[in-house]
């Protein structure tokens, strides 16, 4: 049996906390104007999206796997 060591534990858990403080953060914008902001920043080449890694899984938006 393999332990983990106590810095390794460490940095999951701030890993984890900072994820949550995260999902709890407000903004300066309402959630319905998020698409028209997302295509607003992608038009004017603020956002750039990375290339497709499986184009052949693009649909599987149910599949758990």
């Amino acid at each position: 049996m393999k332990v983990k060591s106590p810095s390794m534990t460490q940095s999951v858990r701030e890993g984890m906390a900072s994820d949550q403080g995260r999902a709890n953060k407000s903004y300066s914008f309402k959630d319905e104007h998020m698409v028209s902001l997302f295509k607003l920043l992608q038009k004017s080449n603020r956002l750039k999206l990375s290339e497709i890694r499986h184009p052949e899984e693009v649909g599987k938006t149910d599949d758990p796997n």
